[in-house]
């Protein structure tokens, strides 16, 4: 297999001002549109698992290639390099650990029908909205798509039988029931309703119609039983059908498929008003401009071709989830209930919310770059818990997984509120985070929170219900449920439940409880204040050690993101916690693909005289870990955490804290950053980011001034960005 990015070589033109800091003004620069630099290829092996097809920003439909025999633990069930090929799924994740959606199984086949069909693809190409390779069977086959249906170009040789099968009941999580209709020789109709992602029990229904603009001339059907050549119906657990063509040589043949998670009357409303003619091209070009038009709202220069596709890409695959869940009527399923609402007009519906990796890194960006979007988001968490009782935790298709842990809808909503994204029920969201965080038994979010209030923090010896796969958690969990607490409190100050701020801030300095100062670790401890032995602070990177969740002591030790200045003080003063956090990255036991210690680069800025660390180690981890290849992410994209972490240290600052509107600076890795901030949201039209061209090595780069006026530290409001402006960078 081999693989090509379209790089469509159009020219731009645009003079900026550079300021007389650095001498120079009036530089005409170039730059290809930022389209043309994203590789959709990047994280398709690795673990990274992304999908190279077709898709929109935060599109429902995604037309990709399956060629992954592992069903269960593939995110998008494609790996880049295998030769198998078993059709196109129309609906993805990006970047998971676990599997679920891939429905819709589209396979073209030449001859005889079989279910068993060998075949790989080759010289594959993709480019945003646009994938295409040829399969084995001498079919090329071209995808592209919209919002809520995908469109797909197949070639076909000259042949008596051409067939096109369609496997409903196939996914990457398990069919529960499956129905197919063949309507008439233009149309089939259906639906899958499957469920299961990492072994739990959401389940979600997709309906789908099919049309075709060739009638085909002989169909079929299969289940349980095998195929049958006359039925037009199917349903069960295992259902499919077949459609057969005469076709000539070179003949094209297009299907449109119209996706819904509300009925078959729906998708095929949603595939009218989003495909009213038969045009891959004009739709091939729509989708290639929406990108453009979302990853244009950053533009940057200088860097090397490579560093451009890295960000873009980056950028890319920050802007896949979580994606509309509403039809064009604005119908969407109710969380849990999945009772038919509606929409308000001018906003959408989102799903898929993997929030204990995306608090981290991918809200902020886009609470930063695409509020409308973010507060859309907002809105629907907060639906979710009106219509399901919580706020989501690990939610896809309006169900709930409830994978990993913690309460990470919290942080997200405190954090969108706190930067200005305020229109939403703050006082339900508010009044449910606080149900959540004083629930005892019951408590589905918290499952261990009677204990954690009972204690203060979570004791080996008396901490609840376990992980189901027998791996304690109870030092991860504290954690994450102390950072929770934080956030609350400060919303809760900030709309006058001072009573419930108060104690939510005491309950947030629980982390102090596992803290040992003989080995300088947080640890898991007993009731009696006895610590668990045998004590060992690393294992293989990505381990789950006996207290934690993905990860280990030195992983979880320095997440403390809402009071590094008490664990600083915890660990002796700024020079033995400055050296145990070198010691983090000196032995490689930082891992930027890892959640909890993702914010450790750019923790030195905490320490006076220390902050040229995280400039270093950013530098480090960029060029090591982001690279313009196949294998080009360290790891489970996690619907875009770990690229949108690459955004923003390419961009020379980070949210190494979210729920406090302030970011942390590094060292930009270009010479200029425009990012254009939306005037519905913020005063400033755009925030640019300057830097010495001249200054070769870019850890040497240190903040200067934010429009004029010198900067102090190595920290930046929120508010200071979306006022616009500009901030220098000088070489040292």
């Amino acid at each position: 297999m081999n693989n090509s990015i379209q790089f469509c070589l159009k020219k731009s033109w645009f003079v900026f001002l550079f300021f007389g800091l650095f001498g120079f003004s009036q530089i005409a620069l170039s730059q290809n549109d930022p389209v043309d630099y994203v590789n959709p290829f990047i994280g398709t092996s690795n673990g990274g698992n992304t999908f190279p097809g077709a898709v929109v920003p935060w599109g429902m439909a995604s037309n990709s290639p399956h060629n992954d025999e592992k069903e269960a633990w593939s995110g998008a069930r494609y790996f880049f390099g295998q030769e198998n090929f078993f059709g196109f799924g129309q609906l993805h994740l990006s970047g998971v650990g676990c599997g679920d959606f891939g429905n819709i199984l589209v396979t073209p086949t030449i001859g005889e029908i079989n279910q068993k069909y060998s075949l790989y693809s080759k010289n594959e190409m993709a480019s945003p909205g646009y994938y295409k390779s040829q399969l084995s069977n001498g079919i090329s086959a071209e995808l592209t798509a919209t919002e809520r249906s995908t469109l797909t170009k197949l070639t076909f040789p000259k042949s008596e039988k051409s067939n096109i099968l369609f496997d409903v009941s196939s996914g990457l999580s398990p069919s529960k029931e499956s129905y197919v209709k063949v309507v008439n020789n233009l149309e089939i109709v259906g639906y899958n309703r499957a469920g299961g992602f990492c072994l739990r029990k959401n389940e979600y229904t997709i309906f789908f119609v099919v049309q075709f603009n060739k009638a085909f001339s002989s169909s079929g059907t299969w289940n349980d039983m095998g195929i049958s050549f006359v039925n037009k119906e199917e349903k069960g657990k295992k259902t499919g059908c077949f459609v057969s063509f005469k076709t000539k040589e070179n003949e094209e043949i297009l299907v449109k498929i119209g996706l819904s998670f509300v009925s078959i009357q729906n998708a095929r409303e949603n595939l009218n008003a989003e495909q009213s003619v038969w045009n891959f091209d004009r739709i091939k070009k729509t989708a290639k401009e929406k990108w453009n038009k979302e990853l244009s709202k950053i533009k940057i220069e200088g860097g090397t071709k490579d560093q451009k596709t890295n960000f873009y890409t980056g950028l890319y695959h920050s802007l896949m989830h979580p994606n509309i869940i509403n039809d064009v009527n604005g119908d969407y399923p109710a969380m849990k209930t999945k009772t038919i609402q509606k929409v308000e007009a001018g906003h959408n519906q989102y799903t898929v919310f993997s929030l204990w990796d995306t608090y981290r890194t991918l809200h902020p960006l886009l609470c930063l770059v695409y509020p409308e979007r973010q507060m859309d988001m907002v809105r629907s968490m907060v639906d979710m818990a009106k219509h399901g009782g919580d706020l989501p935790f690990w939610e896809l298709g309006a169900d709930e997984s409830y994978v990993m842990n913690g309460d990470p809808a919290a942080i997200v909503i405190v954090d969108s509120y706190f930067k200005g994204l305020k229109n939403f029920d703050t006082i339900f969201a508010l009044k449910t985070m606080l149900n959540t965080a004083y629930l005892g038994e019951g408590n589905k979010i918290r499952p261990m929170n009677q204990y954690y209030m009972k204690h203060g923090f979570l004791p080996w010896d008396d901490c609840g219900p376990d992980d189901e796969w027998g791996k304690p958690r109870m030092v991860s969990e504290c954690l994450e449920y102390a950072f929770a607490d934080w956030n609350i409190s400060q919303l809760a100050n900030q709309l006058g439940y001072h009573k419930e701020s108060k104690e939510l801030l005491a309950r947030s300095k629980a982390y102090n409880k596992y803290y040992d100062p003989a080995t300088k670790f947080l640890r898991p401890k007993y009731l009696d204040g006895t610590w668990n032995e045998p004590f060992k602070p690393i294992g293989d990177l990505m381990v789950s050690m006996p207290g934690f969740v993905e990860g280990n002591s030195w992983q979880y030790t320095f997440f403390v993101p809402h009071d590094i200045e008490g664990l600083i003080k915890l660990m002796g003063g700024t020079d033995a916690f400055t050296t145990k956090l070198q010691e983090c990255f000196d032995k490689n036991y930082f891992t930027v693909n890892n959640e909890p210690d993702i914010a450790y680069p750019f923790l030195f800025n905490y320490i006076k005289g220390e902050e040229w660390r995280s400039r270093k180690e950013i530098q480090k981890i960029l060029a090591r870990d982001y690279k313009n290849s196949h294998d080009g992410l360290p790891g489970n994209d996690d619907c875009g955490t770990i690229s949108a972490w690459c955004v923003f240290a390419s961009m020379g600052f980070y949210p190494d804290c979210p729920g406090k509107p302030i970011y942390s600076l590094s060292s930009p890795l270009f010479d200029q950053i425009e990012i254009s901030l939306n005037q519905d949201f913020y005063k400033g039209k755009t925030f640019r980011i300057i830097s010495d061209p001249s200054c070769k090595n870019k850890e040497d780069l240190l903040p200067s001034s934010l429009n004029g006026k010198k900067i102090k530290d190595f920290f930046i409001n929120h508010a200071d960005i979306v006022k616009g402006g500009e901030l220098i960078f000088q070489n040292k």
